[in-house]
Parts: C-alpha cells; sequence; structure tokens
C-alpha cells in the first residue's frame, strides 16, 4: 500500500497541537496557581473516586485520606480512567490533600499529571476526526478549530468531569450501531457492546436506553417474525438491525446486572449509581423559588457562545439562586471533618 502523507503530516500536526495544549496551560498548574474543584461540586467528587480508587480499590466519593464507604458510589469509569495516571506519581506520598488544599508542591505533579490525562482524551479526539476526515483536509482543520475553542472555552483540560470521554464513547458506540445496520459480524457486535457497556458505566442514563432498544427491537423482531410466517414479507438485510440491536442491548444489560447485584447484596440498592436519588434530594431546592427566580435559570444556563455573558454574569453570578457555591444553594456538601 501506498503511505499517504497527507495523514502522517495531519498526525504529526495533531501531537503538535495536543503538546502546545499542554505546554501552554503550563503556568496554571505550578505551586501558586492550581487550584482544587469546589467541594460541593461534581468534578470534586470524580476526583476523590479517583484516588480512592487508586489508594483502597473502592468506588466512593468520601475524602480519600480515609477509607470510605462504598455505598456512596456513582459513576466510576472516568475516574478509573484518571487513576491510571496517578501510577506515574510518587508512591511513597500520599496526594489526598491534593483534593483540597491549595500551594502544596507536590501536589503540582498531581494536577499536572491529570493534564496529561484530558489532553490524552483531546489527541484521542482529534484523532478520531482524522480517522474520518483524512481525506477532506479543510473539513479536519474546521473540526480541529471548532474543538480546541469548546476546549479552552470551557477550560476543559482543568474540568474534572466525564462529559468528555462520554462524548468520544457516545461517537464510536453510535459508529458502530451504524455498521450494525447490514453487518453480520460477530465482532462488530461485541465491540458495539463494550462502547455500549462503557458509556452505560460512565453516564448511567444510557442504562435506560438499553431496555427501550431492547423492548422496541424486541417488537420489530416480533412482527417481521408474523410477516414471514403469513408470507407477507422476506427476511432481508435491513431486518438484520434489529436482530442486532436487541443483542447489543441485551449483551449490555447482562454485563451490567453483575454491578447491581454487587449493590443489592451490600447496599440493598440495584441502581448503577447514589447519584439520582441524591439528585432528587437537592433539586427540591428549585420547589422553593419564585417564578422569576426560575426564568432567570433560563438565562444562567444558557451557553455562553464567544463569552458574550462574560460581564454580566461576573455580577450576577454570586447571588445567584443557581450557583453552587453560594451560601443560600442547598446543595449537599461536606467538609475535612
Amino acid at each position: 500500500k501506498k503511505i499517504d502523507k497527507k495523514k502522517i503530516i495531519f498526525f504529526i500536526l495533531t501531537i503538535l497541537v495536543c503538546l502546545s495544549v499542554f505546554f501552554l496551560n503550563s503556568k496554571k498548574y505550578n505551586q501558586q496557581t492550581y487550584l482544587p474543584p469546589a467541594i460541593n461540586g461534581d468534578s470534586h467528587q470524580y476526583l476523590a473516586i479517583s484516588l480512592q480508587i487508586f489508594k483502597y480499590k473502592t468506588i466512593t466519593h468520601d475524602h480519600p485520606k480515609n477509607f470510605g464507604t462504598p455505598s456512596n458510589y456513582r459513576e466510576f469509569v472516568y475516574p478509573l480512567y484518571i487513576s491510571f495516571f496517578y501510577n506515574f506519581l510518587n508512591p511513597d506520598y500520599d496526594y489526598s490533600e491534593c483534593v483540597l488544599e491549595k500551594q502544596i508542591k507536590e501536589c503540582v505533579n498531581f494536577y499536572k499529571v491529570i493534564s496529561i490525562a484530558q489532553v490524552i482524551l483531546l489527541f484521542s479526539t482529534l484523532i478520531t476526526c482524522l480517522m474520518f476526515l483524512h481525506k477532506k483536509p479543510i473539513y479536519y482543520i474546521l473540526s480541529l478549530l471548532i474543538i480546541l475553542y469548546v476546549f479552552y472555552h470551557k477550560e476543559m483540560i482543568f474540568y474534572f468531569g466525564p462529559e468528555h470521554l462520554s462524548a468520544l464513547l457516545l461517537f464510536y458506540t453510535s459508529y458502530y450501531l451504524k455498521k450494525l445496520v447490514y453487518s453480520t459480524k460477530y465482532q462488530d457486535l461485541l465491540i458495539c457492546s463494550f462502547f455500549f457497556v462503557t458509556l452505560i458505566f460512565i453516564k448511567n442514563i444510557f442504562h435506560y436506553l438499553s431496555f427501550l432498544i431492547l423492548i422496541f427491537s424486541g417488537i420489530i423482531i416480533f412482527t417481521n417474525y408474523i410477516k414471514f410466517k403469513l408470507s407477507i414479507s422476506k427476511i432481508n438485510k435491513s431486518k438484520t438491525f434489529a436482530n442486532n440491536l436487541f443483542v447489543v442491548s441485551l449483551i449490555s444489560l447482562i454485563l451490567v446486572m453483575p454491578y447491581q447485584l454487587r449493590n443489592v447484596i451490600h447496599f440493598d440498592d440495584s441502581s448503577l449509581s447514589k447519584r439520582g436519588k441524591e439528585m432528587l434530594t437537592l433539586r427540591n431546592e428549585f420547589l422553593k423559588a419564585d417564578y422569576k427566580t426560575l426564568t432567570n435559570g433560563f438565562y444562567y444556563y444558557f451557553p455562553n457562545i464567544f463569552g458574550f455573558k462574560n460581564d454580566r454574569m461576573k455580577k450576577i453570578q454570586g447571588q445567584s439562586f443557581f450557583y453552587e457555591q453560594n451560601q443560600k444553594s442547598h446543595y449537599r456538601t461536606y467538609t475535612k471533618e
């Protein structure tokens, strides 16, 4: 085969872009400037879980200085990914305080390692785009610029959350689902199932999707079977998709069941995350707000495209009902004690 020079050039360009992102942000994770995530936010919980996994091999968002209560579990794939990179840190130092305290010299490497993990996610995303757009260089460059803009605009290199990884997994799941429209290959079924299960463990909302797919694909399969028996229609390639969907959703549900069984045995709860019940409690605060306050929430949560809300947000955020760090907010929190 001929070597595709364009692909090599864009591959090298992608590496250089990612290295540039890492080194251009190096000033943000020195001893004076690194910033632990707010204790009452999701980012803090994901960071705490990653250290709990690394230190104690348990999934909990309790403070990692002590062995936590495994019943405080939630989606673990992203913290598990981050925890792999802790193996490059000093094994003799306990980095637990890094999730809370500022200006600790040893914590610089802790946040630098996490930044490397985030940049690798960026690299994976750009390489994925390159795989599909290497024959259309203009589209690839445009995609690269858009992704970099979003990455910087949302400060994703310092945002400890599963959204980036879940978006990447969702893309690959969707890609293999598309392949299954006509594919009868077992490896496509298994790969799609793997991505789908991982997606469920990173965003539990997709667990409901697996049930919906199972039900609707089952109805389609049953309808096709009746039509075939009545000689109304013949089996064709398009009907393979319903069969494949049924198998993927069934495999996914089966692979999730051991984790559910573990939760039932130890905590008498089959849910994949305790966060669902917590969120119902947390969001009760919105019942205490009047209509005007709730309508202001539409502006507060509207995407800050091109930074048009920057000035106004500086004025209103501190007193906003929707700001997590506002003392009047009813978000559950906990202290170091």
